[in-house]
């Protein structure tokens, strides 16, 4: 295996160890959030590693490595680079690159920017399953927020719900964060009722059921 495919499988190990993880999993107790989030980067990691193989664009893979490689260090600077690359690449490795320049503002302390870049990719993206993705990762970030206020949450429950639809491809993933959404609105019979319906759904993945299943014993939703 070349360099710059270490490289990129590195960069999706990287992602599902990274600190924002644990700081979603010692808010909800390591099941729900945690979870979606791992589904999430897998996915996202490997739609961008299929499309550099696809792609016949060595420099803007090249471009994309570097990027990667600056993020441990020099989150700032990873996310000029992303940005760059969002802006003037080929393809999927564009719309990737958009991504991870998402994530790495957020890394820099950007949440602002962060959150702008996320919707970008929501609002600009024709892929839904990247456009999604934007949707996805914006509600993540803000429930990262301490005391996020009401009219904020509003907004991300409104943005979610249409993803939960049977067609979307993220249906059950956008589901689960609504429910964390509901959580942190206070609103435990509506987070109640789409957990229940989660765990009873036979198409759903098994790992979602079970989380889901989880959550409502160990919040005490389920006795209400």
């Amino acid at each position: 295996m070349n360099s710059l495919s270490d490289t990129l499988i590195r960069e999706v190990d990287e992602d599902l160890r990274r600190d924002r993880l644990a700081r979603l999993w010692k808010k909800y107790g390591s099941l729900l959030v945690g979870g979606v989030i791992l589904l999430v980067l897998v996915v996202a990691g490997t739609e961008g590693w299929r499309s550099y193989q696809r792609s016949t664009h060595a420099d803007a893979s090249r471009r994309l490595a570097e990027a990667a490689r600056l993020l441990a260090t020099d989150p700032a600077a990873a996310a000029q680079a992303f940005t760059a690359l969002a802006e003037d690449g080929p393809g999927d490795i564009a719309v990737l690159a958009r991504l991870r320049a998402a994530d790495a503002l957020a890394r820099a302390g950007d949440g602002a920017g962060a959150r702008d870049a996320y919707q970008k990719l929501a609002t600009t993206t024709s892929d839904p399953l990247y456009a999604s993705l934007g949707t996805l990762f914006r509600a993540m970030l803000a429930l990262e927020q301490p005391q996020a206020n009401l009219a904020a949450l509003e907004t991300l429950s409104a943005e979610l719900a249409p993803l939960t639809a049977t067609d979307q491809p993220w249906r059950y993933t956008a589901q689960e964060l609504l429910a964390a959404v509901s959580l942190e609105r206070g609103d435990h019979a509506k987070a109640k009722e789409l957990l229940e319906a989660l765990r009873n759904d036979p198409q759903a993945p098994s790992e979602a059921r079970a989380r889901a299943g989880q959550v409502l014993t160990q919040s005490g939703m389920e006795n209400r």
